[in-house]
């Protein structure tokens, strides 16, 4: 496992800020300045943060990974492989409490970079979909996008092996191009992956065949979806133009009808008109807003975490 990066290390001081001590930090010629006022106890909890790469010398290509747990593990534990969006990474993850409402809740986590994205590169060395994109050579990337779900199978075996994981109780999380990865992962891993959680998956055309739709399992033998909660909200459709869908929230229902029970879709309702290219519905991690705010939506959240409990 290669050192903590400077990301992780920031990682690892967001989450040391919800221990229960209160600090503040002076400009170096007045110090430190410790308040006086009594504050009640935060929630607290430590966690190790690591940033690594997985099945190099064994897959195809290796998986960058966030990979936390707590400090101490009494027993062993279930395990969430979380996959973001098209060219995002896993860092995604990191903007929102939902990381750790996750770790606070029992789970192992394992964020990773799908092939393309971060410090996951793609087969053969050909560099990333942000760099593809940029000479017009998407189209040969097709077979990557149909692909990435071998990187959470690379993940599965290397999450099997390690302490503490109940190699058993095992989940994935997607958003975007993720909620399909998970979706596929699912249907192609039935018995090793005991629950799938979609947000906003995504109808991705093929641009060689646009009556051929990327990343939903299509031609995969002995493929299987089941146990999966989607999550989605209606996206303007000016955000994705060249999607060729007409409803997000259609889509996901011809994904969920494809799918064997137990199964849920959740339709987060949208405050504005989604044909309006005013409207910012929230999209993906994007759900999970901080229950602190007063204009949270925290729905979405609750019901995920409801189904986590119940499912894995």
């Amino acid at each position: 496992m290669r050192d903590v990066n400077r990301m992780s290390t920031n990682v690892a001081r967001c989450l040391f800020l919800l221990l229960p001590f209160v600090f503040a930090c002076g400009d170096g010629e007045k110090g430190v300045d410790i308040g006086t006022t009594e504050y009640p106890e935060g929630r607290g909890g430590f966690y190790v943060v690591a940033d690594t790469l997985i099945g190099k010398g064994y897959a195809d290509v290796p998986v960058g990974t966030i990979y936390s747990h707590p400090r101490e593990m009494g027993e062993d534990l279930p395990a969430l492989i979380l996959i973001h969006d098209f060219t995002r990474t896993n860092q995604d993850w990191l903007s929102t409490t939902f990381f750790i409402d996750l770790l606070e809740a029992g789970y192992i986590i394992a964020a990773i970079n799908l092939r393309g994205h971060g410090d996951t590169p793609l087969p053969d060395g050909r560099g990333t979909f942000v760099e593809m994109a940029a000479m017009a050579e998407l189209e040969r990337a097709e077979p990557d996008l149909e692909n990435s779900y071998l990187d959470v199978q690379t993940t599965l075996d290397w999450l099997e092996e390690q302490p503490g994981v109940d190699a058993e109780r095992i989940g994935v999380i997607g958003a975007g191009l993720g909620a399909n990865v998970a979706y596929v992962a699912k249907g192609v891993f039935p018995t090793r992956i005991r629950t799938a959680v979609a947000l906003s998956p995504v109808s991705w055309k093929s641009r060689r065949d646009t009556s051929i739709t990327l990343a939903v399992g299509e031609g995969l033998p002995s493929f299987t979806p089941q146990n999966t909660l989607f999550i989605v909200g209606e996206i303007p459709l000016v955000v994705f133009p060249n999607i060729n869908v007409t409803s997000t929230v259609a889509f996901t229902q011809e994904l969920a009808e494809q799918t064997a029970e137990p199964k849920e879709v959740d339709t987060v309702a949208i405050l504005c008109d989604p044909a309006s290219p005013d409207c910012n519905p929230v999209y993906g991690i994007g759900f999970f807003c901080d229950p602190a705010e007063d204009d949270c939506n925290s729905g979405p959240r609750d019901g995920l975490l409801k189904w986590l409990e119940d499912n894995l």
